[in-house]
């Protein structure tokens, strides 16, 4: 027995149901618990209600996120089924733990988890083959989502036909979020900072992460689009940028004179200058390498010097971090 433990994650588990109850069963005293598993006979919520009332007395915050390829229809009904012995007077009145069971058409799984006050960051996927049934009502629900802090959208799944469109205003809006990451695969849809506005305040947003994966010929939309969402998203302070398919000309033409921390791929001595030169409104950077690590920085270090520039760097294999006119302290303050 291990009564002194009263937290416990448990993350990518596989293991049965049985043998989750054996390890919990040494952990009387538990008063937290996160499960992250991929186990068919996880998603019984009685079986879950009988051990946490005899085996987990202290228990007061579950969470968890169950996937599998359980066998029922890819429906409303299917999905209720599945989350009926999660509404007893246990779960919704006592616990007060609200689950939700999602699934995307096309793909084989279902997805269970709760949506508890824990649940700051979500991948957010508003393609019309999504599926849901939740325990909560449409109020709770979204009291729920005003703990969200970050999001994780593809961008080209925001391409709506008309009917989804209409729907829009079903989606909760997210009006306390920090962080922003974006998927770029194809292009920026026409549309898209109009839709994202319309579940996102974006004017809450303070760190946006751009993951580009396009021909840089079909570039110019994506510029205008993030320079469109820059604009709204005024208080963006922090840009990270993950793409080996963007040029240097296409990434400056996006950077922002509100922009104070920076992270961007470079291949060369050059293009880091490049950016210390033109952005000179910085409070740090970060290079990441796309080919072969960059040994000397000696040509950066004596352009800050020349710049009259006081910096901190941090050189890596795979990226050059510099912290410009304060230490590393200040820089963690002023995020």
């Amino acid at each position: 027995m291990y009564p002194q433990v009263t937290s416990l994650s448990l993350n990518d588990c596989d293991q049965k149901m049985a043998i989750i109850e054996s390890l919990l069963s040494l952990t009387p005293s538990l008063m937290h618990l996160t499960i992250v598993g991929n186990s068919n006979d996880l998603f019984h919520g009685s079986r879950w209600e009988k051990f946490i009332q005899t085996k987990l007395l202290h228990l007061n915050k579950f969470q968890f996120t169950f996937q599998s390829n359980i066998n029922v229809n890819h429906d409303l009904a299917g999905l209720e089924s599945i989350i009926q012995s999660f509404r007893t007077p246990f779960w919704i009145e006592t616990k007060q733990w609200f689950v939700t069971a999602m699934c995307v058409q096309h793909l084989s799984v279902i997805n269970l988890y709760t949506i508890n006050d824990c649940a700051s960051k979500i991948n957010f996927r508003p393609n019309a083959n999504k599926i849901t049934r939740s325990t909560a009502s449409t109020k709770i629900g979204q009291e729920i989502m005003q703990t969200v802090r970050e999001i994780s959208l593809d961008i080209n799944e925001m391409q709506v036909d008309l009917t989804e469109k209409a729907k829009k205003s079903a989606y909760c809006f997210y009006n306390r979020l920090t962080k922003l990451r974006l998927q770029i695969y194809e292009n920026w849809p026409d549309g898209s900072l109009g839709l994202l506005s319309s579940f996102i305040d974006l004017s809450t947003i303070t760190d946006l992460t751009l993951d580009v994966n396009i021909v840089e010929n079909d570039s110019s939309n994506i510029t205008t689009g993030i320079t469109a969402l820059l604009q709204q998203a005024s208080h963006i302070k922090s840009l990270v940028i993950l793409s080996h398919t963007l040029s240097l000309h296409t990434i400056c033409s996006i950077i922002s004179h509100h922009i104070k921390h920076l992270q961007i791929p470079v291949t060369s001595i050059k293009d880091m200058k490049l950016i210390l030169n033109q952005f000179d409104h910085l409070f740090s950077v970060s290079f990441t390498f796309l080919c072969k690590s960059i040994v000397s920085i000696t040509e950066i270090t004596e352009l800050l010097v020349t710049k009259g520039i006081d910096f901190t760097y941090h050189l890596t294999q795979f990226s050059l971090n510099l912290w410009l006119s304060m230490n590393k302290e200040e820089f963690l303050n002023s995020c």
